[in-house]
């Protein structure tokens, strides 16, 4: 990209991301709320995944299992009846709400709204030593 169009482009995913979490603020707050009532652990969740040409990258997420959640068997995919999942989790993760606060991580620059879901800097790890 050239140097305009990377102000461009910047400025649209800053325009983006502040849009959505204008707009999702709202559900995030409730969202918040609902979790702090049900184990009393951090909202938030976050997570270092591996990015464009390997580049670390940090991750925002709503937590939607209980805390420290990666300790207790950490795998490729979590199943619905996963007992590590919070009962508000389960609801969060289905209607993808949990995902919401990552319009922070476009205002932040830690990842662009346009990008594609990215892996675990665990994940990686572990594929790679497999190999």
């Amino acid at each position: 990209m050239r140097g305009w169009e990377r102000v461009a482009k910047r400025a649209m995913d800053v325009a983006g991301g502040a849009v959505g979490l204008a707009l999702s603020a709202p559900l995030i707050g409730v969202a918040a709320v609902l979790i702090k009532q049900e184990d009393g652990g951090p909202v938030f969740f976050r997570q270092t995944r591996v990015g464009l040409d390997g580049a670390d990258f940090e991750v925002l997420k709503l937590r939607t299992m209980v805390v420290d959640a990666e300790s207790q068997g950490a795998g490729f995919a979590v199943d619905a009846g996963d007992p590590r999942i919070l009962r508000i989790g389960d609801l969060l993760r289905r209607t993808s709400i949990d995902e919401l606060p990552q319009f922070w991580n476009v205002l932040v620059r830690s990842e662009e709204h346009t990008s594609e879901l990215q892996s675990p800097c665990n994940l990686v790890c572990r594929l790679l030593l497999e190999k």
